[in-house]
């Protein structure tokens, strides 16, 4: 009978993990943590980098004091990502982005650029929404349930879905403010 590499993980009382554990944790949640850094960055070798990082920094991390692991890694690959862009003021201009990809079988330049527009739109959005809302949403889109999300973002149970629903409120009138210039 195979060990749960989660619950092994969550039983080592060591400072550091035992390497088989991490390596089993490592190949169970690395696909979810980089795919959480990728839906924020849109760039699969950064969020590979990024989701690195966070396993690093979970290696070296007491693992006693992680409740709930998947929570941990989610929250720690959107705080990686977020940090990345705050820290990485450059942006790739539009025209670099279209004449890197030349594939037959990619959308037209016009969707492209409809879709880079729609996906700075909702970045811009959730950018000035109060950090809780977009963590809520983040958390959400991410997968994890409520349970989860109260347990990551240190908030009552009976309260998340009241305050998610208001998060996806403002976010829409955020949206549909942006859609009118």
């Amino acid at each position: 009978m195979k060990e749960d590499p989660i619950i092994t993980a969550k039983q080592t009382t060591e400072q550091t993990p035992d390497p088989s554990d991490f390596a089993a944790v490592f190949q169970h949640y690395y696909p979810m943590v980089v795919q959480t850094i990728e839906k924020i960055l849109q760039e699969r070798s950064t969020a590979e980098d990024l989701a690195q990082d966070v396993f690093w920094r979970l290696y070296h991390t007491s693992w006693q004091d992680i409740e709930n692991l998947k929570a941990y890694l989610i929250q720690s690959g959107i705080n990686a990502a977020y940090n990345h862009l705050r820290t990485n003021k450059r942006q790739h201009s539009l025209w670099e982005r279209l004449t890197r990809q030349t594939s037959a079988n990619e959308p037209s330049a016009e969707t492209q650029w409809l879709r880079a527009e729609e996906i700075q739109r909702v970045r811009e959005v959730l950018t000035e929404l109060p950090e809780r809302d977009r963590s809520l949403l983040l958390l959400r889109f991410a997968g994890l349930s409520y349970k989860e999300i109260s347990e990551t973002i240190s908030m009552e149970f009976a309260s998340v879905g009241k305050s998610l629903v208001r998060a996806k409120e403002r976010f829409r009138k955020g949206y549909l403010k942006r859609g009118e210039y």
